[in-house]
């Protein structure tokens, strides 16, 4: 394990040297045109400190992945030496690291963990297309769309493809004030158009307007795939 690690320690330390220099030249430009002094202070304070903010997050992150491939060890033994100089690994370690820079939310670090866990040991069928797209909806995602889709996977497993209602899904995420409750049905419809759940047959009015109360939703199969890829459990 150690080589391995190795590997993406020095790869992941490479990937964080490059990936922000032209934000931080664009950047840079625009605090300049701040008057009276202020652009000059935020830049001593936001330069000073961004990359050292930075490489604590990302050393974190890869300390928390050293941890998650220590536990399958066995699999990853399996992994060729050549795999790790490959364009495929290149593409998801430099994709994972440029993301966890920037990342703030433990939900979607710990879903770029996942990700490049998956690569490593996960189903070597997966092509790498639909492992790109899942990557990429990570950009997309909140703690709001991962929990809702975690909820919906465990019915799906537990009770074989149940419906859950909108009304359910916003009490077991505590979801009471209309706001909270708008942005759950907004993650619905997020997940919805990825094609990570469907809604069950539509409710509507005399007057055809949604009843939104009485709609229902279900995890998909690719949802389910989406959530094993990350490695959430369901």
């Amino acid at each position: 394990m150690a080589k391995e690690e190795r590997k993406i320690v020095k790869r992941a330390a490479e990937v964080v040297l490059s990936a922000g220099e032209r934000i931080a030249i664009a950047v840079r430009s625009g605090l300049q045109l701040i008057p009276f002094g202020v652009g000059s202070a935020i830049e001593t304070w936001y330069f000073g400190t961004i990359d050292a903010r930075r490489l604590k997050r990302i050393d974190e992150w890869i300390s928390v992945l050293k941890t998650d491939l220590g536990l399958l060890e066995d699999e990853c033994r399996s992994v060729p030496e050549t795999f790790f100089e490959s364009d495929e690994f290149a593409y998801f370690l430099e994709g994972t690291i440029r993301r966890v820079s920037f990342e703030v939310a433990e939900e979607k670090l710990a879903a770029l963990r996942g990700v490049l866990v998956s690569v490593v040991v996960g189903n070597p069928s997966l092509e790498f297309d639909k492992k790109s797209s899942f990557l990429k909806t990570v950009d997309v995602m909140e703690g709001v769309h991962l929990s809702v889709l975690q909820l919906l996977a465990s019915r799906r497993l537990e009770e074989g493809q149940e419906f859950v209602g909108y009304p359910e899904i916003c009490g077991v995420l505590g979801a009471t004030k209309e706001s909270d409750i708008n942005f759950v049905y907004s993650a619905l419809d997020t997940l919805a158009n990825r094609e990570f759940v469907l809604s069950g047959p539509i409710p509507l009015e005399q007057d055809g307007r949604l009843v939104k109360a009485k709609q229902a939703f279900r995890c998909t199969e690719l949802g389910a795939e989406f959530l094993a890829f990350i490695r959430l459990p369901a």
